[in-house]
């Protein structure tokens, strides 16, 4: 994907003000574009299947199929696909699982919105230029 092109991102969580808060702030972004939301991992895989994202922000911790699992069937089904994990709490195991799975990073839920769209542009990148793994608490550098 190239400089200028937009980044077409999924948003995945249980919680429908979470997904509007974030589409609110990513749509701030001109290279930021919200093409679909999910409630649930199903929702999720299904979403991917129909609208080719090139980023999925996914909930970790969902009702019905688990964001966890979702992610490990995203990765493993659409390895173009880069899946930025979010979470409420800072579950270790659960996100090394996730990151062991084939996740790019991972973010609090509470994360300001420039360290979330630099996880986001790093993970856009193409296959073979480093992406920046993003850890809870990180401070984006000045």
């Amino acid at each position: 994907m190239g400089e200028s092109a937009v980044i077409r991102a999924l948003i995945a969580d249980d919680r429908a003000a979470t997904r509007s808060e974030l589409a609110r702030v990513l749509a701030q972004f001109d290279d930021l574009l919200i093409i679909g939301e999910a409630s649930d991992g199903l929702e999720a895989l299904h979403q991917a299947a129909e609208l080719h994202p090139d980023i999925v922000l996914m909930d970790l911790v969902m009702p019905g199929l688990h964001g966890l699992t979702a992610a490990e069937v995203l990765c493993r089904t659409y390895p173009q696909i880069r899946v930025i994990v979010l979470v409420s709490f800072p579950d270790e195991a659960l996100v090394r699982r996730a990151l062991a799975a084939g996740a790019v990073s991972f973010l609090s839920k509470g994360a300001p919105a420039d360290e979330l769209v630099q996880a986001i542009r790093a993970a856009a990148r193409p296959p073979g230029e480093e992406v920046q793994l993003c850890q809870i608490g990180d401070q984006p550098e000045a």
